[in-house]
């Protein structure tokens, strides 16, 4: 897929899975909230998806700062802390609707944000 594609097909994944936004977050936490999202592997794999993810980021809102320790194809085992986001809470909820369904499942196990948050797959 060349950048312009996959930019367009990030577009159609939050207009698919986010639509006009996430109205619990939305209805719950300020637009001014800000804070970090740790990203913790659930289970034992292979890293796949991290240029997606920061394509993602980057789309989902250009404020928002990502670091990874981890390159596609290393074994990481569970409970590693792969990187962090950090920016607005409501555009990291969103980040996580878009990392479950297309890149890094099941990575985003607890944001500690203070929000009595608690990012928990669906799947």
């Amino acid at each position: 897929m060349t950048e312009k594609e996959l930019k367009n097909f990030i577009q159609n994944a939050l207009k698919e899975d986010v639509g006009d936004g996430d109205h619990t977050s939305l209805a719950s936490i300020p637009a001014s909230a800000t804070n970090k999202a740790h990203l913790l592997i659930k289970d034992d794999g292979i890293i796949a998806g991290i240029e997606l993810a920061k394509m993602i980021c980057t789309q989902v809102d250009p404020l928002l700062t990502f670091s990874f320790k981890v390159q596609d194809g290393e074994f990481v085992n569970k409970n590693t802390p792969i990187g962090s986001i950090s920016g607005s809470v409501q555009s990291i909820l969103k980040l996580e609707r878009l990392f479950e369904t297309y890149c890094l499942e099941n990575v985003l196990s607890d944001s500690q944000i203070p929000y009595c948050v608690r990012i928990i797959p669906k799947r």
